[in-house]
C-alpha cells in the first residue's frame, strides 16, 4: 500500500484543482511511482481505471457517522517483479479542497483481508476526515484466505 505516497502527494498538491481535474486516468498514470521507487515491485499503468462518484449517501456505521461524500474511485494493478503476479489496488481519493493530507488503509478481519470496496466497507470512514482510503487484495484476487 506504500505506493500510494507519490499519488497521495499529487492530491494535495492539487489544492487549486477540482476533483473532475484529478479523477482520469491519464493523471493517475502521471502519478503512479516509477519503476525501481520500490524495490521489486512495477506498476501496470495500462490497469488504471477512475471514476467519478458524487453525493454518495453513507450510513452510518460502528466506524463513522452516516454522511454525503464525493470522491475518485482509482483501481490499478502491480506486479512482484520476476512472479508474473498482479495485486489490485483500490484508493478512494476525496476533492482535493477536501483533502486534509491523511491516508486510511482498510483491512479485514480474522480471514478477509479487507472489509469491501463499497460503500458498505471501511473505504468511506476515510474520506470523511480528510483522507485517502485505500484497500488491496492482496493477489488473491478478491478471495479470502478460506478460497486459496
Amino acid at each position: 500500500m506504500r505506493s500510494l505516497v507519490p499519488l497521495a502527494a499529487a492530491v494535495g498538491a492539487a489544492h487549486a484543482v477540482s476533483l473532475s481535474d484529478i479523477c482520469n486516468d491519464a493523471y493517475i498514470k502521471a502519478a503512479l511511482p516509477a519503476d525501481g521507487t520500490f524495490q521489486g515491485i512495477s506498476m501496470i499503468p495500462s490497469s488504471v481505471s477512475t471514476t467519478i462518484h458524487s453525493n454518495v449517501s453513507i450510513s452510518s456505521s460502528n466506524f463513522y457517522p452516516a454522511a454525503t461524500i464525493s470522491y475518485c474511485d482509482v483501481t490499478f494493478n502491480y506486479t512482484h517483479i520476476g512472479r508474473n503476479d498482479r495485486v489490485a489496488l483500490t484508493y478512494w481519493l476525496p476533492a482535493p479542497a477536501d483533502f486534509k493530507n491523511r491516508f486510511l488503509t482498510t483491512g479485514g478481519e480474522a480471514y478477509e483481508i479487507n472489509e469491501g470496496s463499497g460503500t458498505s466497507g471501511s473505504l468511506p470512514g476515510g474520506l470523511m476526515y480528510g483522507a485517502v482510503a485505500g484497500l488491496t487484495d492482496g493477489g488473491f484476487n478478491g478471495q479470502s484466505f478460506d478460497d486459496v
